[in-house]
Parts: structure tokens; C-alpha cells; sequence
């Protein structure tokens, strides 16, 4: 979509933000944060609230909750990538974003 009074060459451009190998966790309280997974290794639970990946579970003591953080921190680490970069490994997102 074509913002309303921009030059007639204007175009969006490619990104993490609309790469098929990223993954975007969203929080309420948080900007979004992108991660790259152009390995395809299985993702845990990210833990957010937001995205419903924090389960909880109600027992007679309390809450029990459902999400691994170690395994997260694994995973995550040395994948968090900027929005707007781009690499050879960049692939048209199948999700319609709203920056296209």
C-alpha cells in the first residue's frame, strides 16, 4: 500500500521483519523482538504473555507455570536480529505483514 503523499517510486523493503526464517515475540509492555531461525531448529515456548506461550496452570497451591526459561535463553541466544536487516537467507514471508 502506497502512503498517501509520497514520491511515486516509493516501495517497501525486504527484511527480518518479512522473512519466512524470522520469528517475531511480542509482549503488552515491550517493543517486538525478532529472531532468526534460518536453521530450522525447534523453537520453545518464548515465555509471552502476550502471545500466549506463558502457561499456567491452577493447583491447590498456587500456580504452576508452564515455560521453561533455560531452554528459551538457549535457543534465543545469538539470534536476535534488527527488523529491518536483511541476508542472503532472506525468503518471502508467507504471513501477510502490515509493512507490505
Amino acid at each position: 500500500m502506497k502512503p498517501k503523499n509520497k514520491q511515486n517510486n516509493y516501495k517497501n523493503q525486504n527484511g527480518c521483519h518479512n522473512c519466512d526464517n524470522c520469528f517475531m515475540k511480542a509482549e503488552y509492555d515491550e517493543e517486538c523482538t525478532y529472531y532468526c531461525n534460518s536453521d530450522k531448529a525447534p523453537r520453545p515456548l518464548c515465555g509471552s504473555v502476550y502471545m500466549h506461550e506463558y502457561k499456567q496452570k491452577k493447583t491447590n497451591v498456587g500456580i504452576d507455570v508452564k515455560f521453561d526459561y533455560q531452554k528459551w535463553e538457549d535457543w534465543h541466544s545469538g539470534r536476535e536480529v534488527l527488523a529491518w536487516g536483511i541476508c542472503d537467507k532472506w525468503k518471502k514471508s508467507k504471513i501477510k505483514h502490515i509493512y507490505d
